[in-house]
């Protein structure tokens, strides 16, 4: 039973090696520069929705602002009237326009801390994007096959015959041989 346990760990490595040698890191890196530019697409329009809510916010402020000093000068002049029943009806109605007004407040504040933050994570990935596009330009000043050959030799997998004869004539060299 050992035997087959280490039979297909053994099958596992070499199959998993094989994909690590197939996957080609251009494409890898592409399809990692789409996704993120859906991504920034998708915050941008988060953050367009999150700064039409502030306006209207703002707006309805506005609209409560001026209901609040409307009923304040009622309230004057049902003061000089002296018409207390009438006066208590405005201020229930300025009481409910200040509550209001406070929710208003409340939320408007809670926007404003998520548009920072959403505003603040853009920027840092806009600045990956840029980098991850500085890399695939790079690697796209490659050939492909170079970036397989060199993944390959740097993970163990392959040497080629040029780096045999390189590494050969240099161990001749080291030790005197001819």
């Amino acid at each position: 039973m050992a035997l087959i346990t280490q039979f297909a760990r053994l099958f596992r490595a070499d199959l998993n090696g094989i994909l690590d040698c197939i996957e080609e890191p251009a494409l890898l890196l592409r399809q990692s520069i789409r996704e993120m530019e859906e991504a920034l697409v998708d915050q941008r329009r988060r953050i367009r929705s999150l700064e039409q809510r502030q306006e209207s916010l703002a707006g309805r402020v506005i609209v409560l602002e001026a209901r609040v000093r409307a009923l304040d000068e009622q309230l004057d002049v049902c003061f000089e009237a002296e018409d207390d029943r009438l006066a208590r009806d405005i201020v229930r109605r300025r009481l409910q326009a200040e509550n209001a007004l406070k929710l208003m407040g409340q939320a408007g504040s809670e926007v404003e801390g998520e548009l920072t933050a959403i505003r603040a994570r853009f920027e840092q990935d806009t600045a990956r994007l840029d980098q991850m596009k500085s890399q695939a330009e790079l690697l796209a000043g490659s050939n492909g096959s170079e970036l397989r050959e060199e993944s390959m030799s740097a993970s163990g997998q392959s040497v080629s015959d040029t780096d045999v004869e390189v590494a050969f004539l240099r161990e001749q060299q080291r030790r005197g041989c001819s």
